[in-house]
C-alpha cells in the first residue's frame, strides 16, 4: 500500500471510528433526520462535534499527525505564490493571473478575484503557522491589501434605493490606488463579499478592529444592492444583482454574504455591540430570497435568476433603478461553490437560531452536492473520487470552486456524520497529486489522479489550457483547502 493510501486509510479510520451521532438523530449511512422541537440557539455543548469527547489516544495522534502534514504541504504549495505570482517590491506589489509552467513566465493582471484567492489562502497559511513563518504571511497578508487598494473606486451607484456614494472594489487594477473605475459592469458583488469573508475571518483571527471596519463598510454596500422594488403582491422583488451594472441575481452575489453577516451578529452579540440583529436579519432575508428563488428541487442551487428588465428613474441622489416585470426564468447549471456557500450560510443560521430547518437544508444540499460535484477515476484497477466544479460546463475542474464546497463541508461538519466521507474524498485526491504529480516548484495539476495534461483546453470555446497557464487561483486554492483541513484536524485533536 502506498504512502499516500495508508495516509488516507488513517484518516478513513480516524474520522469514522469517532461515534458522530449528528443533530437530529442522524446517524452514519442515514439519509432522514428527525426534527428537533428547540427554537432557541444550540448551546456551546451543542455545537461541539459529536462524539469528539470520546476519542482514543491513537485517534487524537492520527488527527494531530494528519493537520501537521496538511500543513506542511499547504506551505509548500502556497511558497509558490509568492515565489512566482508576485512582482514588485516592498508595499508595491503586484499579482499576475497565470503562470506557464514551461518557462515559468508571467502573464495578464490579477482581477480583484484572484488576488482574493491568493489572500484567503495567506490568512489561512498564517493562521497555521506559528513564529516566523505565520509572521511572514501576516506581512504578506498586509501588503497584499494594500496592493489591492489599486482595484478601489468611489461614484454615485445608482441603486434600488436611490443613489448613493460607494467605496468597492472593481474587477480590474488601475494606475494608482483608490481611482479604479465602477461605471457600467466594472464592479461585482460577488467579489465584495468573498471580501467580507476574508475580513470577518480576519478580526476573528487577530481582533483588529480595522479588519471589522473594512468588513461593516463592505457589507453595507453589498445590502445597499437589495432590489427594493414593488413585486406586484406588496412585497419586495428582492436580491442582490450581480453588480451595479448588472439586471441578474445569481446565487454568487446573495450566498457569500450569508455567513460573514451571521459571524458579525455573532461577534457584536458576544462583545455587547449595537446593531447585532440587523445582520442577522438581513442574513436571514437573503438565505430566504436565495432558498426560494435559486435553490433546486434535489437541494443544489441554480447559477441565476435571468434579468426581469428594470428602468431606471428619477434624477439627482433620488436617480435609482426599478424591476419592470417579475423575475426572470431560473438557469439551473450548477457550480459546486454556490451550494458549498449556501451550506456555510444555512450551518451560521442554525448556529445562531436553532432553527432546525436550516439544518435540514445544509444535509440535503451537503449529500446531493457529494453524489453531483465528484466523478469516478480507476487507476490500477482501484476506483477513486476526486470533485469538478461542475461536470458538464467549462468550469468543470475550477478548483477554487471546489475549495469553497470544502469549506461548507468543514462549517456542517460538526452536525453530519457524512461529511467524514466527503472531507475524505478531498484528502485522498490531494493527497494523490501531492505524492504523484506535485512539480519541484510545488506546481499541482486539475486533474489530481491522471495528472498533468498541457495541451487540453477549458472547453471548445476558450483557447486557455489550464495545465501550461496555471491559473493563480489553482495554486491557492489547493493550498488553502490544505490549510482548511488542517485546522479542522488541529481543532479536533485539541478538544480533549
Amino acid at each position: 500500500m502506498t504512502l499516500f493510501k495508508r495516509s488516507c486509510s488513517a484518516l478513513l479510520a480516524a474520522l469514522m471510528l469517532v461515534p458522530l451521532t449528528g443533530c437530529g438523530g442522524e446517524t452514519a449511512g442515514s439519509t432522514t433526520t428527525t426534527a428537533a422541537t428547540t427554537t432557541e440557539a444550540p448551546s456551546a455543548e451543542d455545537s461541539k462535534t459529536p462524539g469528539i469527547d470520546s476519542l482514543t489516544a491513537e485517534e487524537i495522534a492520527a488527527y494531530a499527525a494528519l493537520a501537521a502534514q496538511n500543513a506542511e504541504r499547504a506551505n509548500v504549495l502556497g511558497s509558490v505564490i509568492e515565489e512566482y505570482y508576485i512582482s514588485g517590491r516592498g508595499d508595491n506589489i503586484q499579482f499576475a493571473m497565470y503562470l506557464n509552467t514551461n518557462n515559468f513566465s508571467t502573464s495578464n493582471i490579477a482581477s480583484v478575484w484572484h488576488i482574493t484567492s491568493a489572500l484567503t489562502m495567506m490568512s489561512k497559511l498564517w493562521a497555521i503557522n506559528a513564529g516566523g513563518r505565520g509572521a511572514n504571511y501576516a506581512t504578506l497578508h498586509a501588503k497584499t491589501l494594500t496592493a489591492m487598494e489599486y482595484y478601489k473606486g468611489t461614484a454615485y451607484i445608482a441603486n434600488y434605493d436611490g443613489n448613493v456614494e460607494q467605496t468597492m472594489y472593481a474587477v480590474n487594477r488601475a494606475g494608482s490606488p483608490g481611482t479604479a473605475s465602477l461605471a457600467d459592469v466594472a464592479a461585482v458583488y460577488d467579489d465584495q463579499m468573498w471580501i467580507v469573508r476574508e475580513l470577518v475571518y480576519c478580526y476573528k483571527l487577530t481582533g483588529v478592529e480595522d479588519y471589522m471596519t473594512q468588513a461593516l463598510a463592505l457589507a453595507q454596500v453589498c445590502l445597499d444592492a437589495w432590489d427594493v422594488s414593488d413585486d406586484g403582491n406588496g412585497g419586495e422583488v428582492g436580491g442582490i444583482d450581480w453588480g451595479p451594472g448588472y439586471s441578474s441575481k445569481h446565487t454568487c452575489s446573495n450566498a457569500p454574504i450569508i455567513e460573514p453577516l451571521v459571524e458579525i451578529y455573532e461577534i457584536f452579540a458576544a462583545e455587547g455591540r449595537e446593531n447585532a440583529q440587523y445582520y442577522l436579519d438581513w442574513a436571514i432575508k437573503i438565505y430566504d430570497w436565495t432558498n426560494k428563488h435559486l435553490r433546486l428541487s434535489s437541494g443544489l442551487y441554480g447559477d441565476l435568476v435571468r434579468p426581469q428588465g428594470r428602468e431606471l428613474v428619477g434624477s439627482g441622489k433620488g436617480k435609482h433603478w426599478e424591476s419592470t416585470g417579475p423575475l426572470g426564468s431560473l438557469d439551473p447549471t450548477t457550480y459546486s461553490y454556490n451550494t458549498g456557500a449556501m451550506i456555510s450560510g444555512a450551518v451560521a443560521l442554525y448556529r445562531a437560531t436553532g432553527e432546525e430547518t436550516y439544518l435540514k437544508e445544509a444535509k440535503t444540499s451537503a449529500k446531493r452536492a457529494y453524489s453531483s460535484f465528484t466523478i469516478n477515476t480507476k487507476l490500477n484497477g482501484e476506483a477513486y473520487k476526486q470533485y469538478v466544479a461542475n461536470p458538464a460546463g467549462i468550469y468543470r475542474s475550477n478548483t477554487w470552486f471546489n475549495l469553497v464546497l470544502l469549506e461548507g463541508f468543514i462549517d456542517l461538519f460538526p452536525y453530519d456524520t457524512r461529511c467524514a466521507t466527503y472531507l475524505a474524498t478531498y484528502q485522498e485526491s490531494l493527497d494523490y497529486a501531492y505524492e504523484n504529480h506535485k512539480t519541484e516548484e510545488g506546481l499541482m495539476p486539475r486533474d489530481l489522479y491522471n495528472g498533468w495534461n498541457k495541451t487540453a483546453t477549458v472547453s471548445n470555446d476558450d483557447g486557455r489550457r489550464p495545465d501550461l497557464d496555471k491559473d493563480i487561483m489553482d495554486q491557492a486554492s489547493y493550498a488553502e483547502m490544505y490549510a482548511a483541513l488542517s485546522i479542522l484536524y488541529s481543532q479536533i485533536a485539541a478538544a480533549q
